[in-house]
């Protein structure tokens, strides 16, 4: 008799650890760890036993984000709210044009904000400041900030955002077809303009050493299959610098963009930062 008691009780114990508090609890220590993998699993528990715990699924919304998986994220306030996310809580607003605009769906994120009606207004303002900053729509940017300054005067996260926009205004990129052009001009310029220094001195040495070769070879054997080698070669190379000039100038641009992108990710969105290494 007592050996039942005992196994009851025990069964009893271990199914008391096991319930929606506790493993809320231990949910949350895994959380403020920053053992987001461990916890998402948790949470995922705790919600299944508990479906109407809101504040465990914002959570666990914040543990895939911490886990850079933002489409499962995404898909999960989807699941949570599945009827209108115009109007999702306002915690769970903040969450979702957050992994948006990690996911880089910039356009998504702008719809998302024209329609929101949870969040604050000025949290609202710096986000989509934020949007048109990430998207590098620098004109379009700065004529916001303009109308809604009175609204963001006070706000940190607008005087950072608002001073990468009038570095954007300032940014100088590089024509593409200019460099193509003077590529063709002279083989290497386009990637020097684009200061490629290496690749221009490369393509200018390349380029120019097939030419005398089509040159030399044509000279002492006339129009021969060693004139038309060489000659086939030259073409190849200086075709792929002038192209080559035409990406340089478009890579060129795109790190400026994306350096610019990560500036304005770092103040928005800084509290992924907080975790562990």
């Amino acid at each position: 008799m007592a050996y039942c008691i005992c196994v009851i009780s025990g069964s009893a114990y271990s199914q008391n650890l096991l319930d929606h508090a506790n493993s809320y609890k231990y949910a949350e220590y895994l959380f403020s760890t920053h053992q987001y993998d461990l916890a998402a699993i948790e949470f995922e528990r705790v919600i299944f036993l508990e479906p109407k715990d809101t504040l465990a699924k914002l959570k666990l919304v914040q543990s895939y984000r911490y886990l850079n998986n933002y489409n499962y994220a995404l898909e999960r306030i989807e699941n949570f709210f599945p009827h209108n996310l115009n109007y999702l809580p306002a915690e769970f607003s903040d969450e979702y044009i957050k992994n948006l605009l990690y996911e880089h769906q910039y356009q998504e994120a702008s719809v998302f904000l024209q329609n929101n009606n949870t969040l604050d207004l000025k949290n609202k303002a710096e986000y989509q400041l934020g949007v048109l900053a990430m998207s590098n729509h620098w004109i379009e940017a700065n004529s916001f900030a303009i109308d809604h300054s009175e609204l963001l005067s006070e706000s940190e996260k607008y005087v950072g955002v608002n001073g990468i926009v009038m570095d954007g205004l300032q940014t100088r990129y590089k024509s593409p077809a200019l460099a193509a052009s003077l590529s063709a001009i002279i083989p290497g310029a386009g990637k020097a303009y684009t200061k490629q220094w290496k690749d221009a001195v490369y393509s200018f040495l390349f380029v120019s050493a097939s030419i005398w070769l089509t040159y030399e070879s044509y000279s002492k054997n006339g129009f021969a299959f060693n004139s038309i080698f060489w000659g086939s070669i030259a073409i190849g190379f200086y075709s792929a610098n002038i192209y080559g000039s035409h990406k340089s100038a478009k890579r060129y641009n795109l790190r400026i963009n994306q350096s610019q992108t990560r500036k304005v990710e770092d103040i928005l969105l800084n509290d992924q930062r907080n975790k562990a290494p």
